[in-house]
């Protein structure tokens, strides 16, 4: 039962080890595309997460915002 925080450090490693072998194995253009669509998922999550904070605003605003925090991560 000491080992148990140990458990997800070894689970982590593991995980980690497949998913890099995995990208190993794709192309180029591959890992290219899951890239862009990786990008296309964290900005669909940032503005769930905004349109979840703020119901009041509309598409534009949920825009400006987005773009706002994209700007702020630049800095």
């Amino acid at each position: 039962m000491t080992n148990t925080p140990e458990l997800p450090k070894l689970k982590d490693k593991l995980q980690r080890r497949e998913y890099l072998e995995v990208l190993r194995k794709m192309t180029g253009e591959q890992r290219v595309v899951l890239g862009f669509e990786l990008h296309d998922l964290a900005l669909r999550l940032m503005q769930d997460g905004i349109r979840d904070r703020h119901p009041e605003y509309d598409d534009r605003q949920i825009q400006q915002e987005t773009a706002k925090r994209l700007l702020r991560c630049n800095r």
